[in-house]
């Protein structure tokens, strides 16, 4: 027999501020969504799969809708704030729950690591201080996780807002991009769509997902 989490309306539910609105949580789904990965992983995976990395964002696209529509029913049917710790600990219990919510925040802790080595990679070399280089390059990723961990802790409603803008500022750089950069495409290098096969679209995919 496992401990239940109160629902709405039942005696020991936690209520929590609603500090977002429907714009701030549409942006942050979507900031997560397309990730900082899609700058840095985007030549890992035209170099793995060639021109057949276009289909990669398909396969990687329709996982994500996918994930997002479970979460979707899941949230309706269980509509108490946690998220996935929640929904399994409802449906499986409290030891399966514990090792899912550590695990989700491993796997926060750890990408937002990597994306922090990300911005520094290309941050660092903007900085000229007479460090190592990589020294250099930890300072950025160090100071870039402080700065957003002091954002959050002074509160959900401001660090909300500064994802509504990073998010706004991300699909404007992808959509200028695209729009001035679409007429170089060079439409003969289609011609060979899969030179590495399959293993190398599966490859692109992996990287792709983060699986």
């Amino acid at each position: 027999m496992t401990e239940r989490i109160p629902l709405p309306g039942e005696e020991g539910e936690v209520k929590l501020t609603r500090s977002l609105g429907l714009l701030t949580a549409t942006m942050l789904g979507i900031g997560a969504m397309i990730g900082a990965g899609i700058f840095i992983l985007s030549g890992l995976a035209a170099g793995t799969a060639g021109p057949a990395a276009t289909v990669t964002y398909v396969i990687v696209g329709f996982m994500t809708l996918f994930t997002a529509l479970s979460y979707c029913e899941l949230a309706a049917a269980i509509p108490v704030a946690g998220g996935g710790y929640t929904f399994v600990h409802e449906a499986i219990g409290g030891f399966t729950a514990f090792i899912t919510g550590w695990s989700m925040v491993f796997g926060l802790v750890v990408s937002a690591a990597l994306y922090a080595i990300g911005f520094a990679e290309h941050f660092a070399p903007l900085v000229e201080l007479a460090l190592p280089y990589t020294l250099n390059r930890a300072i950025a990723a160090g100071t870039l996780i402080i700065l957003l961990a002091l954002l959050n802790i002074k509160g959900t409603k401001e660090a909300g807002q500064t994802q509504t803008l990073f998010t706004l500022a991300k699909v404007a750089i992808l959509a200028v991009f695209v729009i001035l950069c679409f007429r170089y495409v060079e439409w003969e290098r289609f011609d060979n769509f899969a030179p590495f096969g399959i293993t190398g679209i599966l490859a692109a995919t992996r990287a792709n997902s983060g699986l």
